[in-house]
């Protein structure tokens, strides 16, 4: 279905382009809707209840505990509470209405009228209301279950609106692919299927004969053993269960030269830590982001054996790193947790090491303690918005892109790009954000969409937003495109800077002129035949270059 709106661009990232051009020809978006005049009561009201009902608690509880989205609803359609599926998948909060979701029922009512006409339906406190809906902007149905409830205490009903849909996970997708020796073309046709789409409607998206769809389809129906689609279905219903009872065992199997640990703080505050490499070896810290963050098997297998070893510090908020106390600079609080892990393993100065969206916040970070801190290595670099230019970030049409083109205009647009990106990548998955990103780019697609690698990726994407969309997480994102010279001027310790010449999203010209501006602080080293993800596509090149840092 071809996208008509601002809002259905930026729910989908193959849109990005047409989304800037729109978006420059309107006004910008409301912070919120008006539903019929009743929304400033209605909130009142509803704060009111939440203050009195005690049995609000166990609903919430109810909310969290459920892995795929739930809310709790109020008669009038607003969010009472959501567990953070519901956060990442429709960007809800707390006092929206559920309206905003983005579905609509099977007959053509919205899913508030639907929720009202349940709580007033329900008697005795047990019904339980099924009710089918779909996605406005993919056309993809999902069963809700709407749980009316209602305290004889007090005036304001609610319900428990749970989101059930088996839905395709990536883990899934590679998990019947591997088993059955899927070809790629087939493992796509499963997932197009699955996720609620005809073989017609597969053959327009694929640009394929529906023959030859057909014949695919079948082909692969038949290399997993199945001869109908409901055992196809079956099937996903059992790699669902497979995946969400094994992950944590076959992750530590898969990993077993990284750790992840907890350090415990004043006031009762948790920093996460993961530990990748030789634990004997030189140490190099890095502070976790958005970006990547946790590394294949393989590739910790050669930190190993290389003698040294990577500690990921997440900042405050991040992972599973609690926020800064109330009241407290986050940058104080993050060069306190750094020193404070630093004093435990006896280190008293180390190198660091950066992927794109960390690099300011280590810049800072040196400046706090630099003493602590002996050189900077990055990778995936952005320097400065100064050193960009338009042309150069147009490049190459990918989110990346868009969210430089994007903070050249406006912090308002930016601010906006960079949320939709988010959102995007928590909805389609690491793959298909990883694929986009590399579209025009065959020989970094070949190995950046390798499993163990995407999976790195993907863990750390996860791990970063496991508190939902915080401010901190939206700030970090939306700062890896700011014009941070200043905090590049005030940095005390080197930097070296590792780039392809052959990048086409961040512009080796750009660096070059960050270089330049500061002969005495940044090296450059340019690498001939390196694109994007130079990490990734130079594996051999990445190791090297980390052991240097520690000699």
């Amino acid at each position: 279905m071809q996208a008509k709106t601002i809002r259905d661009r930026l729910l989908d990232p193959m849109q990005y382009d047409s989304f800037l051009e729109s978006f420059s020809a309107v006004a910008p978006f409301a912070s919120s809707k008006d539903y019929g005049g009743t929304q400033q009561r209605t909130l009142l009201e509803l704060q009111d209840s939440l203050n009195k009902n005690t049995v609000f608690e166990t609903l919430k509880d109810c909310a969290e505990g459920y892995p795929q989205p739930c809310l709790v609803v109020s008669d009038l359609g607003l969010i009472m509470a959501l567990n953070r599926p519901a956060h990442i998948a429709f960007d809800l909060d707390v006092s929206d209405h559920i309206d905003r979701c983005g579905l609509e029922a099977q007959d053509a009512i919205t899913i508030s009228q639907r929720v009202a006409q349940s709580i007033a339906s329900e008697q005795d406190g047990h019904q339980t209301f099924f009710c089918r809906a779909y996605y406005k902007d993919v056309e993809r149905p999902i069963l809700l279950a709407i749980v009316p409830h209602h305290d004889p205490g007090f005036d304001q009903r609610s319900a428990l609106v749970f989101f059930i849909d088996i839905g395709w996970d990536e883990a899934i997708s590679r998990f019947l692919a591997r088993a059955y020796n899927l070809s790629q073309a087939e493992q796509e046709i499963l997932e197009l299927f699955i996720l609620g789409n005809s073989l017609e409607q597969i053959t327009e998206i694929r640009g394929r004969s529906y023959r030859t769809v057909r014949t695919q389809f079948y082909a692969a129906l038949g290399k997993c053993g199945m001869s109908s689609q409901v055992d196809l279905v079956r099937e996903v219903v059992a790699g669902a269960m497979f995946q969400s009872f094994v992950p944590k065992v076959a992750n530590a199997a898969k990993h077993p030269h990284r750790r992840e640990l907890h350090m415990l703080r004043p006031g009762g505050r948790s920093v996460e830590v993961i530990v990748s490499g030789d634990p004997a070896g030189a140490p190099i810290f890095m502070l976790s982001g958005i970006g990547p963050q946790k590394f294949p098997p393989q590739r910790t297998k050669k930190f190993k054996e290389a003698g040294f070893c990577i500690y990921s510090i997440s900042p405050p908020g991040l992972g599973h790193t609690d926020p800064e106390p109330q009241g407290k600079d986050r940058i104080d609080c993050l060069s306190e947790d750094v020193a404070a892990v630093m004093d435990q393993l006896g280190i008293k100065a180390t190198p660091f090491v950066c992927f794109a969206s960390n690099l300011l916040m280590t810049a800072r970070l040196a400046a706090k303690m630099p003493d602590r801190m002996t050189r900077i290595q990055t990778w995936i670099t952005i320097p400065p918005a100064r050193f960009r230019t338009k042309s150069e970030a147009k490049e190459t049409p990918n989110a990346i892109s868009a969210m430089g083109n994007a903070s050249m205009i406006s912090p308002a647009m930016k601010k906006l790009v960079t949320q939709s990106s988010l959102r995007a990548w928590a909805i389609l998955g690491t793959r298909k954000m990883a694929k986009f990103q590399v579209r025009s780019e065959p020989a970094i697609a070949e190995k950046l969409l390798v499993p163990d690698t995407i999976d790195a990726i993907d863990e750390g994407f996860k791990s970063a937003i496991r508190q939902g969309f915080t401010k901190a997480v939206v700030r970090d994102a939306e700062e890896v495109n700011s014009d941070w010279f200043d905090e590049a001027n005030a940095c005390p310790v080197p930097i070296w800077i590792i780039h392809g010449q052959q990048d086409k999203t961040n512009s080796i010209e750009g660096l070059r002129r960050f270089a330049t501006a500061f002969p005495d602080k940044i090296t450059l080293e340019e690498i001939a035949d390196g694109g994007g993800f130079l990490h990734v596509t130079h594996e051999d090149l990445h190791v090297d270059r980390l052991a240097q840092l520690t000699r």
